[in-house]
């Protein structure tokens, strides 16, 4: 998800794009059209410095502010963001549905530019106006996706719990996410981008909470009454997933996730 919006990002930068990276693995990397440039996180203050750098976006949650600030002072700077937490930057950008700008007050520079919404998803979902979905008359196809990697393994203990539906299975971030999730009728993720690109389209799912970062998106489905957990437990899991193939419970979901965007 982190990839693929700073990709969004990219696309849509008029310049020459390279990107940093000390940790991306060999399929992540085949996503990226650009130049690609390995640098250690301490050491990035000092590669902007010594390079003709005006620009830089960092997405990167161990970034520590002091290297922001160093930064700042050479080039300007653009912080993706999805925490409320202090930042030395020229514009922040909190690309999730939940955000509010009032809430980075006082944690970033009074000049710094807020920028919070659904900004960084592909065109392909901003295009999409998001419509409530009836629940489908053939057999239910349903998509999990775990994140880049499913760090907890929940894939394989997931699927064979989902019986009696066609199960599509996803671990690497792909281009086309929608053209995948189009053609799902479920969707089982993590809250995080992929949640809000099904979400765009409108698509009934149950989210699973698997990392701290997810915590303020995890809360606000909570507020919503959508269907979100706080970790996997088999029990739990498809007494969630069983209520969608309930047809009055899976339009009410689909009609209450398209009623956000329009509040």
């Amino acid at each position: 998800g982190h990839l693929m919006r700073c990709l969004v990002y990219a696309a849509r930068f008029e310049g020459a794009v390279v990107f940093a990276t000390s940790h991306m693995d060999r399929a992540s990397r085949t996503l990226v059209p650009y130049v690609i440039e390995d640098v250690a996180r301490e050491a990035l203050a000092k590669h902007v410095q010594s390079h003709t750098i005006t620009q830089v976006l960092l997405d990167d949650y161990e970034i520590a502010i002091e290297i922001e600030a160093a930064i700042s002072t050479h080039a300007h700077l653009t912080v993706i963001e999805d925490r409320y937490v202090p930042h030395v930057c020229d514009v922040l950008i909190n690309p999730n549905i939940y955000a509010q700008k009032s809430a980075y007050m006082g944690l970033v520079p009074q000049e710094c530019q807020i920028v919070c919404g659904t900004v960084l998803l592909q065109d392909a979902f901003l295009n999409h106006t998001p419509k409530a979905r009836s629940f489908p008359t053939e057999k239910l196809k349903v998509g999990i996706v775990m994140g880049a990697t499913d760090a907890l393994g929940l894939v394989p203990r997931m699927a064979p719990l989902l019986e009696g539906v066609d199960v599509h299975t996803l671990n690497t971030h792909q281009s086309d996410m929608y053209g995948f999730l189009s053609r799902l009728d479920i969707i089982i993720c993590t809250p995080s981008t992929i949640l809000q690109e099904s979400m765009r389209l409108a698509l009934p799912f149950v989210a699973v909470h698997v990392a701290c970062n997810q915590e303020l998106f995890t809360a606000f489905l909570e507020g919503q009454d959508l269907p979100v957990l706080r970790s996997f437990e088999p029990k739990e899991f498809l007494e969630a997933f069983n209520a969608l193939k309930d047809p009055v419970t899976y339009a009410k979901t689909s009609r209450n996730i398209a009623a956000l965007w329009k509040s």
